[in-house]
């Protein structure tokens, strides 16, 4: 029998963050958005302009951008996945509110400013390396007086929802989350980059408990510690300048 593994944290790069989403951008059922897009447009449709332009930061498999565009808005996609930029690209191209889909980097060189940046489940996958980038691109994207809404998972306990892979040894969180937010956390951390918090409380997005939907939910926040408070967190803030 060969020696085990050496156990260790694994180091969120770049690099492995592109391989891990890759390995998921064909894979819907792991995103947020596809479960749960719709029901985010529904309740927050008092901050959208009817018809305006939305950016879906964080775009995935393109559960939101579907959302949106089903509500009649303009959509422009972007990602730091190649691959999920060129799956969203596919399922939307023929879309006659469909912008286009770009990586984060070329977003806001793509688009005209939005007056509402969407990034649903985002945060918590942004490392400290990337953090003033992901800040500065929605700024970018958003114009003066636009709202930002950002989701997160609530005060999530990252720790004990990481896993072991017995044949590397790394020790990771399942989703690669590297950040957890609590209200007023959440609230503290968008303020410190140009964003002034209107709104931030905690809710749930699922809806008839006897659903597949809900079950799925409720199996998560067990899986990730959340107990029974409400498992989602969401910011609603709005660029000033």
């Amino acid at each position: 029998m060969s020696a085990p593994p050496r156990v260790h944290e694994l180091v969120w790069t770049d690099e492995t963050v592109q391989r891990f989403w890759s390995f998921y951008a064909d894979k819907t059922h792991a995103y947020f958005a596809e479960s749960f897009g719709a029901e985010i447009v529904r309740r927050m449709a008092h901050h959208l302009p009817r018809g305006g332009l939305c950016v879906d930061y964080g775009c995935g498999s393109g559960g939101l951008t579907a959302a949106l565009l089903d509500a009649g808005y303009q959509v422009a996609a972007t990602d730091y996945s190649e691959d999920a930029v060129t799956r969203v690209k596919q399922r939307f191209t023929s879309h006659p509110r469909f912008l286009g889909a770009w990586h984060v980097t070329a977003i806001v060189d793509a688009t005209a400013r939005a007056v509402v940046v969407f990034s649903l489940e985002t945060i918590e996958h942004v490392t400290d390396t990337n953090v003033d980038s992901y800040f500065a691109a929605i700024n970018a994207s958003v114009k003066a007086g636009g709202v930002v809404i950002i989701t997160a998972p609530n005060d999530e306990d990252i720790e004990a929802a990481k896993v072991f892979c017995p044949e590397s040894g790394a020790v990771f969180h399942p989703m690669q989350h590297v950040r957890s937010f609590n209200i007023a956390g959440l609230a503290a951390f968008i303020s410190k980059f140009g964003l002034v918090p209107l709104e931030v409380f905690a809710t749930d997005f699922g809806v008839s408990p006897r659903t597949p939907r809900r079950w799925i939910a409720d199996k998560t926040k067990r899986l990730l510690g959340m107990g029974t408070r409400p498992p989602h967190l969401v910011a609603v803030a709005r660029k000033c300048r």
